[in-house]
């Protein structure tokens, strides 16, 4: 997918996104936090799941979590993940440690390729 691709997409959800409207409200439901992910030391995080790429995805795809869970991220030299949320971010060919403190689901993206994946907080 070439990056002009990707911008559009995302400019058509953000717009969709904007113009929607809800009039049943479910006060059980989580919300999508702008959100804050924090680095940790991936040392003290042993038992975190790990995300990996595979091929042109990650994997896997939707990683849930508890609130205040950790998510190690082992990305091959050519991925990478960004996304909206601060500090969910792993540079080409990182690896780190990202606790989650705050339910909602955070999406993010390669940025070479434009494949996406979540973490699922609850």
């Amino acid at each position: 997918m070439s990056k002009l691709s990707l911008l559009l997409s995302c400019s058509a959800l953000i717009t969709i996104a904007a113009c929607s409207s809800s009039s049943d409200s479910n006060p059980d439901a989580a919300p999508t936090p702008t959100g804050v992910a924090t680095e940790v030391d991936c040392a003290t995080a042993a038992s975190a799941p790990v995300v990996i790429n595979s091929g042109m995805s990650y994997s896997p795809a939707n990683t849930p979590i508890a609130a205040g869970g950790v998510v190690k991220f082992m990305l091959g030299s050519s991925h990478d993940v960004a996304s909206a949320v601060t500090g969910l971010v792993v540079p080409l060919g990182g690896t780190k440690c990202l606790k989650f403190a705050t339910a909602g689901t955070y999406t993010f993206h390669c940025t070479p390729h434009g494949f996406v994946g979540t973490v699922t907080v609850q």
